[in-house]
């Protein structure tokens, strides 16, 4: 109670912070107030309170905080009904970002030997991460992970994942080097598909893979255009439309199956890989001749309709999960750009 209490008093003074600057001539637009709100308050309730232990009615308590603090921050008024105000699509609720802050713990432990070990021993669970395997010095030398963006939720940003394909379109295509991986999975078997096409959807190689996971296709998928590039002799860029099969090619752990393809794959001098994030969904050609040659398998085989679905997985980082539950209830348009406030 003293900790929510103190979060209390410091949320009143930022909110009288906020009226006041807020309000001297041209004042801050509302951006920038959500800015502060994130960074003064919001950051407080997560760096300690997800770790106590609350009843129903302290997570309450926390909540009316916070819809105080953004109702300040867009000056609306306190009697704004809360479903309106989540309807706004920029704020999450404290059971949301309670969850973010584990999610966020528990991924960063899986990435060392040494958080496993400490998950493993608290008998908390390490998700998929249990079947990864470390990938060997030379073929982790050989591979580039570009920079994956941030906040390019489906619901949120499609502005800006727009803009990622239209730039990715412009740099690869036409290019021969290119090639597209894409997965998909069974509906009635625990297997999946891994596909890697060229921009026009030309199968250049394809693998049904025993796992039904289908982030460990996706990683196989991307083993499999490595491994075509290193029987060719050619520099290939590899797009994919799965986050987290990036983040683990750059962290260095993969699914056993995709580990297994780049070690026993004959490989050129000086073969050199770079893999490219493009975000599902959006047009860009040679993704969408790979998704539908994936579905394609799945269907002759399967007769009905494969179960990866037309959305993106969230990835189980602190920004992407707020970011998700965000654009789930977001009902109403952002602010016209031009406005001075």
């Amino acid at each position: 109670s003293k900790t929510i209490a103190s979060i209390k008093n410091t949320t009143e003074q930022v909110a009288r912070i906020v009226r006041r600057i807020s309000s001297r001539k041209k004042g801050m637009r509302e951006q920038d107030t959500l800015r502060l709100i994130d960074s003064l308050v919001t950051s407080r309730v997560t760096y300690s309170l997800p770790y106590h232990e609350l009843n129903k009615q302290e997570t309450l308590q926390i909540d009316t905080i916070l819809r105080k603090a953004y109702k300040t921050a867009l000056k609306l008024p306190m009697s704004t009904p809360t479903e309106k105000l989540m309807a706004l699509g920029v704020s999450n609720t404290f059971d949301e970002l309670r969850e973010a802050q584990r999610s966020a713990q528990l991924d960063r432990l899986t990435q060392t030997r040494t958080g496993r070990h400490l998950l493993e021993k608290l008998r908390l669970p390490l998700g998929t991460q249990r079947d990864k395997e470390q990938i060997n010095n030379e073929d982790r030398n050989n591979i580039r992970v570009r920079p994956i963006p941030r906040h390019m939720d489906p619901n949120l940003h499609h502005e800006r994942r727009q803009a990622r394909v239209r730039a990715l379109t412009r740099e690869l295509s036409d290019n021969p080097n290119v090639v597209y991986t894409n997965a998909a999975k069974y509906r009635y078997q625990r297997k999946t598909i891994a596909v890697v096409t060229d921009e026009g959807g030309q199968e250049i190689t394809s693998a049904t893979i025993n796992n039904p996971n289908i982030e460990a296709a996706e990683e196989a998928a991307i083993a499999l255009a490595i491994s075509h590039g290193n029987a060719t002799g050619h520099n290939l860029t590899i797009v994919t439309d799965s986050k987290q099969a990036c983040r683990n090619y750059t962290r260095g752990r993969i699914d056993s199956i995709a580990n297994h393809i780049l070690h026993t794959t004959r490989r050129h001098k000086n073969t050199k890989h770079s893999i490219v994030w493009v975000p599902g969904h959006e047009g860009m050609r040679g993704n969408v001749a790979a998704d539908e040659l994936a579905r394609g398998y799945v269907n002759r085989a399967d007769s009905a309709l494969c179960t990866t679905g037309t959305f993106d997985p969230v990835t189980p980082t602190y920004s992407d999960i707020l970011d998700h539950y965000r654009g789930q209830r977001k009902r109403y348009p952002a602010p016209h750009k031009r406005l001075t406030k």
